[in-house]
């Protein structure tokens, strides 16, 4: 069984090409990161975003539980959210594409589960 797509699902491709730069701009903003100042609460909010997003993956494709997948978006914008707020500039800027696509993800994520229930 295939999703119901949303009106507003971008065409497949775009994904592959979006996610590559968000990752790369997240890895390198994050290794400027660890060559200052940090803070324990910046470390943890990335590698629980982090690991919230790995696993969103096979929630929502695997499992095909889009509810589910949609809590474990929640939780990735909360995390993502702390982090960018405990990050100095430019790095907090940086992700700020990261944080529109997974907010763009939710919506998604959001209409799918309201078409699958």
């Amino acid at each position: 069984m295939d999703y119901i797509q949303p009106k507003f699902m971008p065409p497949h491709w775009v994904f592959k090409c979006v996610w590559p730069i968000l990752y790369l701009t997240l890895f390198v903003s994050f290794y400027y990161y660890m060559r200052g100042e940090t803070t324990s609460l910046g470390i943890v909010a990335f590698f629980l975003q982090l690991l919230f997003n790995l696993v969103w993956y096979p929630i929502m494709f695997m499992a095909r539980k889009p509810v589910l997948a949609l809590l474990d978006l929640f939780f990735i914008l909360v995390f993502l959210t702390l982090m960018i707020a405990v990050w100095p500039p430019p790095l907090n800027f940086i992700n700020l594409p990261y944080l529109l696509w997974c907010t763009f993800a939710f919506s998604l994520n959001a209409q799918i589960a309201w078409y699958s229930r």
